[in-house]
């Protein structure tokens, strides 16, 4: 069975906008919730942190 394609919200991101957002990462899961969730490290503190392995 195939893998189905990923689905971009229209119009795709460019290569541009991708390589902003990923240079956002530092290595932690709130880095990555915050780039999904568009929430700041701050607001992210008051819903009660995320917890890091």
């Amino acid at each position: 069975m195939a893998n189905a394609p990923v689905a971009f919200p229209e119009p795709a991101p460019t290569a541009e906008e991708i390589l902003d957002v990923m240079s956002n990462l530092d290595g932690t899961s709130s880095s990555v919730i915050s780039m999904m969730t568009g929430f700041s490290a701050e607001e992210l503190n008051e819903l009660g942190g995320v917890p890091e392995s």
